[in-house]
């Protein structure tokens, strides 16, 4: 490896910019279902060494909350919004490996809800989104996909 290539693998360790991740799903998810999902990795110019490619799904809770504040004399209502993890799963989809610099990678695994989480919910006050991530952990910033939002039913 040149110096060159050893300044962009760098480079590419602080920034997670060492390849391009990307979910293909149906992104309405049944609980207690298989669920197939697809993870496409784009390396980029310089090989990658990973611990290992995983997906994670999580519930955010979010709930608003009126409360009533006196400012300058005055009763003032103001809104805030309580937000929480409620279900976090996580699933191994490939262990440690080297991925070759221009190479494109693809992965499919099944994801599975059980029955008793949360489907996405929203009604006022109230709402549960659910979001999905694919990363590649790795030394440095780790590329992922970005959280995509799902619909569990």
């Amino acid at each position: 490896m040149g110096l060159f290539d050893k300044i962009k693998s760098i480079a590419n360790k602080i920034t997670g910019n060492a390849a391009k991740v990307e979910i293909v799903m149906n992104t309405n998810v049944p609980r207690n279902v298989n669920v197939p999902v697809t993870v496409n990795v784009e390396v980029k110019d310089v090989g990658i060494t990973i611990d290992k490619l995983y997906v994670k799904l999580v519930a955010i809770q979010h709930v608003k909350i009126i409360h009533n504040e006196i400012v300058n004399g005055n009763s003032v209502s103001k809104e805030k919004v309580d937000t929480s993890y409620i279900h976090e799963f996580s699933f191994e989809f490939s262990g440690s490996r080297h991925l070759d610099a221009n190479k494109n990678y693809s992965w499919v695994e099944n994801v599975f809800l059980p029955e008793g989480v949360q489907a996405s919910y929203n009604v006022y006050p109230r709402e549960v989104r659910w979001h999905i991530l694919a990363g590649l952990d790795m030394p440095g910033n780790d590329p992922d996909s970005g959280r995509v939002e799902i619909f569990v039913s």
